[in-house]
């Protein structure tokens, strides 16, 4: 079983970064942090001795607001588990039937970021305004401390750098300029839909690309090639939703079926999770730099306020998606470029990251952990969300909803409707930390995924 437990550490930041120095200001933060759910169910607090010694008060201070806080039924002490946050009654119901969720509505459709595991941004917007270029009317497409922040953990050496106003935006500029408006474009399937929306939208012809667990087949994209294909879309990491990252060695074939075709075929990859995901992101621009366009989003990581997504690789293809915003008029603000590189470069907002990266994995391992208790068959991923076959896609979907629970159809991450193949997307960044409401939860899919069909279905 995969345990990793809320960081110790960030939850000592999280409570010292007030300064209170009275027992009566510890417990009114902390009921604060709690019930704002900064500090979520389950999450560890650190020990009397060692919270005294970072906030440099007495033991007894932490020790009054600890003996405060257990009497309010907010924090709780196990004989091995430490001191933890109690579980919200927030999502307890009254009144409703046995086979409805026990929760107001949840939202496991959308791959949100959980505020809570967001970092501060208040020192890296004021980072932000150091920058001796604000005002002027130059054009900063990437500011220099924002390309220097990236480069490191790029997969390959672009020949050009820019930015978008988040993930969603890079991205359609990115396939906008990697193939003309009704082309006929390669697509792995399954895919997000998000990428299958933008491609109708850019009147794009799609032509699927299968994949395995090792990303899209090579054998697949020579047909989508044969076929007409004028660029490649596809997800390098935690690919949504079958949530696979790409090996190097599929990395290397299907760079060498673009090259055997002898075709200017562009490729587009889609890094839309980001520093979140748990593997490293390989790219074809290891070998086709001149064919190649990277985007990769920060928002899941950082926060959406911070509109910036950074976007590198081949120069023509950079130069275009510049153009391609607002007539190249259009820029992303400096500000908000060196906030990111802050960020980025930032120790303790990297420990953030780290903590929510762990955070969110756990959420998927339990999840996956209470439906294999009740006969799935289901293993951990890189991706997002949990891919679910279920006797009836809409039967499903409608009992959840029943319930308060919103999930994705798995039809629409494909090109055309396959007959037969019948499955849902249950996003794992939201879900509750409480392991008694991830029991509940596994109840309700259970009951929803095997509904109408009386077999075992896993």
């Amino acid at each position: 079983m995969l345990v990793m437990a809320a960081k110790s550490n960030y939850v000592t930041e999280l409570i010292t970064a007030g300064g209170h120095r009275n027992s009566k200001a510890l417990v009114t933060a902390l009921t604060g942090m709690i019930k704002r759910e900064e500090l979520p169910t389950g999450a560890r607090l650190p020990t009397v001795r060692a919270l005294a010694q970072a906030m440099d008060i007495s033991p007894s201070t932490v020790a009054d607001a600890w003996a405060t806080l257990r009497k309010d039924g907010l924090i709780e002490t196990r004989r091995r588990g430490g001191t933890v946050v109690k579980a919200s009654q927030q999502w307890v119901g009254e009144g409703r039937g046995a086979d409805q969720a026990m929760w107001p509505a949840i939202d496991l459709a959308q791959n949100m970021a959980d505020p809570r595991l967001l970092p501060p941004l208040d020192k890296a917007l004021l980072e932000g305004l150091q920058n001796r270029a604000l005002h002027l009317p130059d054009r900063e497409h990437i500011t220099s401390r924002l390309r220097d922040a990236v480069a490191p953990s790029w997969p390959f050496v672009p020949q050009a750098w820019s930015t978008g106003a988040g993930g969603a935006e890079a991205a359609y500029l990115a396939f906008e300029a990697a193939a003309a408006r009704g082309s006929k474009v390669a697509v792995e399937e399954p895919t997000a839909p998000r990428i299958l929306d933008a491609m109708a939208d850019l009147g794009f012809i799609p032509l699927a690309v299968a994949c395995d667990a090792d990303g899209p087949r090579p054998d697949r994209l020579a047909e989508a090639i044969d076929k007409g294909a004028k660029a490649f879309i596809y997800q390098p990491r935690a690919q949504l939703p079958l949530g696979h990252s790409v090996t190097a060695q599929r990395v290397r074939e299907l760079a060498e079926v673009i090259r055997a075709s002898g075709k200017p075929v562009n490729v587009v990859e889609d890094d839309n999770t980001g520093p979140l995901a748990l593997q490293v992101a390989r790219s074809i621009g290891l070998h086709l730099p001149h064919q190649i366009i990277h985007v990769r989003a920060y928002c899941k990581a950082y926060g959406t306020d911070l509109k910036t997504a950074v976007i590198g690789g081949a120069s023509d293809l950079v130069l275009r998606t510049r153009e391609l915003r607002s007539g190249g008029r259009a820029v992303s603000s400096r500000i908000l470029q060196d906030a990111l590189a802050y960020l980025v470069n930032d120790a303790r907002s990297e420990r953030r990251i780290a903590t929510a990266r762990e955070r969110y994995a756990q959420r998927q391992v339990r999840m996956i952990e209470a439906l294999n208790e009740r006969g799935a068959d289901l293993v951990a991923s890189d991706g997002p969300v949990l891919w679910l076959p279920v006797a009836n896609e809409n039967a499903a979907m409608v009992r959840l909803a029943a319930s308060g629970i919103t999930v994705g159809a798995g039809s629409r991450c494909y090109v055309m409707p396959v007959q037969g193949l019948n499955r849902i997307r249950v996003a794992t960044s939201r879900l509750p930390d409480d392991l008694g409401q991830i029991s509940r939860l596994a109840d309700a899919i259970i009951g929803a995924i095997t509904l109408g069909n009386s077999k075992e279905y896993f």
